[in-house]
Parts: C-alpha cells; sequence; structure tokens
C-alpha cells in the first residue's frame, strides 16, 4: 500500500504552482519551487516497482515530496493510493515525502518509490510530477512517461539493485562483477518450532530463516506432522472433517536472506508435534525439506547474548536489546530499559500550540497497549516514545498519527507517570473511523509531564505524529 502525504495546497488546483500575490507587499515573499526534470521508471527483483525522480531549484529550500497523478496506457487515471488510510487504495493523486535528503543549498533532487505499484492489475502509461514545499506550494507539472525496466539474459551485467535492470526469471543477478546467472533454491539456515507462553490465548509460534541469493522466495510449503512424523489433517474449509495437512506461506526475500515469523493457532500445538518446511522460490526452485520438532523457546538471563528474531526469549522482566538484527543483543532489565527511553525521549516543541514530529517503530517492545484497546491485544510489537510537557492546564490535547509519513497500522496511548507500563494508560486509541491511524484526544488535562507512546499492531515503520493543544 502506497500511503499519501497529505498537503496543505492553500486551495490552488492539483497541479497549479502558487505564485506570491503581487500585491503583497513583502518583497521577501515565499516562493513555489520550480521543477526542471523528472523520470519515472519501473524497478525492482520482479518490476512490480516504479521510482520517480525529480530535479529542480527551490529559492526557500523547503521542498519536502512530490505531487504525483497516476494515468494508465489509454489516460485513465489510476487508483493506486490509499487517500483515507482506510487500507484502500482509491485515488489516483497523492503528495509523497521524498525516501530521504533530497535539498542541498537551493538544488533539489530527491525520489520516491511506489512499492507494488505495478502489481495492482494496472497497465502504468504515465505519471505527472510536480514539487510540493513544506507550505504546500506546488510547481509547475511534468508529464513523464513510465520507462520499462531492462530485463537482461543469462550472461548479461546487471543491476544489483534492481533499479536499471532485473534478470530474466529463473536467474539470479551475482558474482564479481554481477552478471545474470542460473538460479539456485532458498535454503533455510534456522528453523524453531516453539511452544506458547499462554496455551489458552497463543498458539505456538514458527520461525524460518534463511538464504535466498537471487531475492526471489515465493513462498514457504509447511507440512503439519505428529510426534512420530506422520501427517496432522486439519480441517481448513469449516466443514467439521480434516482436509490437508500441508499449507503454503507467501514469504520474500531481500538482500539474500529471509525470514518468516509465522503465529500459529490456539491448541495446534496440542497434535501437531513437528513441522517441516520447504522454501521455493518464483521460478520454482525448491530448497531442501527441513524437519523440526516442538520445542521451549530457550530463556536468555540479563546480560546474555539474545535473538531479535525470536530464536530465544530473555527472562521474566527482561528484554532483547536493542531488538534490531546484524547487531549485538543483549537481555536488559525491562524497567531500566523503559527508564532510558522515559528520560531520553524525543520532547515534542510546540510553537503555536501544535507540533508535527516524525518516528519510527522499531526494534525491542518494552510497552504494550492496555487490555482492549487493540484487537486480540497485540503483545510485543514495536514502538517510539515521545515526551510532551504541559507548563498548564489545558482544555483539550489531540494526539494523531494520521499523517503522511505513517506507513503502518498504529495504536497510541498516553501514560504518566512515564515509568508506568501500558496497562496504566490514562487515553489509548487503535483505529480511527475508516482508517488505520490513531487519533487520541485528552480533555481538561493538567499540567505535567506525558509519555506518549506509538505502538504497532503488525511489524513497526515510520510515522508522523501531529499534536495540538488548545
Amino acid at each position: 500500500m502506497v500511503v499519501p502525504l497529505v498537503a496543505c495546497v492553500d486551495d490552488a488546483p492539483a497541479g497549479a504552482p502558487a505564485q506570491p500575490d503581487p500585491a503583497d507587499p513583502d518583497p521577501g515573499a515565499a516562493l513555489a519551487p520550480v521543477l526542471s526534470e523528472a523520470t519515472a521508471r519501473q524497478t525492482g527483483r520482479s518490476g512490480g516497482d516504479v521510482r520517480v525522480e525529480a530535479h529542480g531549484d527551490d529559492p526557500d529550500s523547503d521542498t519536502v515530496g512530490l505531487s504525483l497523478t497516476v494515468y494508465d496506457q489509454g489516460g485513465n487515471e489510476v487508483p493506486l493510493f490509499d487517500a483515507d488510510f482506510d487500507g484502500i487504495a482509491e485515488a489516483a493523486t497523492a503528495y509523497l515525502p521524498f525516501d530521504g535528503p533530497a535539498v542541498e543549498g537551493t538544488s533539489v533532487a530527491g525520489s520516491v518509490l511506489l512499492a507494488g505499484a505495478l502489481e495492482q492489475g494496472y497497465e502504468v502509461g504515465e505519471l505527472t510530477v510536480a514539487l510540493v514545499d513544506a507550505a504546500g506550494r506546488l510547481s509547475s507539472v511534468l508529464r513523464v512517461p513510465l520507462s520499462e525496466q531492462v530485463v537482461r539474459s543469462e550472461g548479461e551485467a546487471c543491476d544489483r539493485s534492481y533499479t536499471l535492470d532485473r534478470c530474466a526469471d529463473g536467474l539470479g543477478c551475482k558474482g564479481e562483477p554481477s552478471r545474470c546467472l542460473p538460479g539456485e533454491a532458498p535454503q533455510i539456515e534456522r528453523l524453531a518450532y516453539y511452544e506458547p507462553g499462554a496455551p489458552l490465548l497463543e498458539g505456538p509460534r514458527l520461525l524460518v530463516q534463511g538464504a535466498e541469493p537471487d531475492d526471489d522466495l515465493a513462498e514457504l510449503h509447511v507440512e503439519l506432522l505428529d510426534v512420530d512424523g506422520g501427517a496432522v489433517e486439519l480441517d481448513t474449509d469449516g466443514d467439521l472433517m480434516p482436509d490437508t495437512a500441508t499449507f503454503v506461506v507467501p514469504a520474500a526475500a531481500a538482500q539474500g536472506s529471509f525470514l518468516v515469523v509465522l503465529e500459529m493457532g490456539v491448541g495446534l500445538h496440542e497434535t501437531v508435534q513437528r513441522v517441516a518446511v520447504t522454501p521455493v522460490d518464483a521460478a520454482a526452485h525448491a530448497g531442501e525439506r527441513v524437519e523440526v520438532a516442538l520445542a521451549t523457546t530457550p530463556v536468555r538471563g540479563l546480560g546474555a547474548s539474545c535473538s531479535p528474531e525470536g530464536f530465544d526469549t530473555c527472562a521474566v522482566d527482561a528484554v532483547c536489546m536493542p531488538g534490531l538484527p546484524g547487531v549485538a543483543n543483549n537481555c536488559m532489565s525491562e524497567r531500566y530499559v523503559r527508564g532510558q527511553q522515559c528520560t531520553q525521549a524525543p520532547i515534542i516543541e510546540l510553537v503555536d500550540g501544535s507540533a508535527s514530529v516524525t518516528g519510527v517503530a522499531e526494534g525491542a517492545s518494552v510497552w504494550d497497549a492496555p487490555p482492549g484497546c487493540s484487537p486480540n491485544d497485540p503483545r510485543n510489537r514495536p514502538e517510539s516514545v515521545f515526551q510532551l510537557e504541559l507548563s498548564e492546564s489545558a482544555e483539550r490535547v489531540t494526539i494523531s498519527t494520521a499523517t503522511p509519513q505513517t506507513d503502518f497500522d498504529t495504536t497510541v496511548y498516553v501514560v504518566t507517570p512515564c515509568d508506568t507500563d501500558g496497562s496504566a494508560a490514562i487515553a489509548c486509541m487503535d483505529d480511527g473511523e475508516l482508517t488505520l491511524a490513531s487519533t487520541v484526544e485528552l480533555v481538561a488535562v493538567p499540567a505535567g509531564v506525558y509519555t506518549i507512546v506509538v505502538d504497532s499492531f503488525g511489524g513497526g515503520g515510520a510515522f508522523g505524529l501531529e499534536v495540538v493543544v488548545e
């Protein structure tokens, strides 16, 4: 899903640059950015993405993103964007923030990636592109065709980032120098099947980690087995008759590796004592079948190294920090970590009673939403923490993730004092009406320090947070 950047455009029509009022006596009035060049190209391992690049100039150095409208090959608008945060793409136009830094001095050179844009069933033909600044002013518009990604044959040089080209199906971009070479089957390097910690509330957990040199993993074939390795059939169609002992899990890989964590059904571990998994890529290359028995999750003590992927767990009241793969992780006191987050959390600076900040929910989880706030009470999901200091009481405080930077299903709650856990939250909101964003409103708010936790229903991601104090 592509999440749009909702900009305030000062009532200017889409695509029309906002110009300073000639009657304005201020010679230093802000100017709209100027777009000089734009391109749109098909990218990605399977050619399913679109990358839009734009170059221009901005006298005020405050360009923040692009205004895009997408058309099919017949000139009809294509609804690729979820403009109202309801999880359904219905808009052909969106304002999107740049993927990274794009302004140096007055020069603008930035890009936006529309992940999966070409996998939604539309034949995209061209896009209109305009620069957008922080005040919502638009540059003039350029209409650009979508350039097709070059598909390389076996033995040809290739781009490992899948930007300039990609290898044909069944080939992988690898070697030094990189060339399109015959594809290899993905391989499982680590497999675990763990008993649930709370059997009445959750099911067993399956973790599959492996290598995928071609980055084209497509699915995992999972077999359910009894203690002796025989098939265990389940009723998957609700007719009270067991019908299958296998199922397929869609999966993907990036940068040569993959990790799939599957939360299975409550009570499944009572009959399914073993699990076998076979990874299969998009070219139907099947890796080695690996089988594992049900086991208890290994527990690590304070100070011990731990797995952020979940192949072990820290002792009660401890957490695996920082909870990020590729770096050293150790078990630390949850209360200590929470206290550190409280004292080090960014302070939201209000300007005329409002503020807009951005953040990323990632890594270990030390906070959980209060029971009943989110469906099924998800636990151990990544979050991010901010502090809001009110020097005097407020009639109302509104906190919302319904912003352009938010790209995941959020849960927002407020706690005070900071060293409490989520169960003591004074307010909590999962999803607003017809949206995956969250908006919390506090009324008659006393002066004091408030901790705002932006939690995730799933795997976390980037977000924007708006705070209004009245």
